[in-house]
């Protein structure tokens, strides 16, 4: 059963909103480190969705590769 990623990325879009929020009514604290370590944290869940993204859009294409030959070759199913 496939598992839904639009948490995931509503989760990251609600971080990301959070931050430039807090940025822009604090733009003093862009250094500190807590603020830092919370900016690293959204940049790497960023960096996961997009490789999950990637591969699953590499999955499709190899399924869709592996479905025409399969019909080329009359393999049962």
């Amino acid at each position: 059963m496939p598992v839904s990623r639009k948490p995931v990325a509503k989760k990251l879009a609600s971080n990301t909103t959070a931050a430039i929020e807090h940025l822009n009514k604090n733009p003093l604290r862009i250094n500190e480190p807590q603020y830092q370590q919370y900016l690293k944290s959204n940049a790497e869940a960023a960096s996961n969705l997009a490789a999950l993204v990637k591969d699953l859009v590499e999955y499709g294409k190899t399924r869709t590769t592996l479905e025409a030959y399969e019909r080329k070759l009359e393999v049962p199913k």
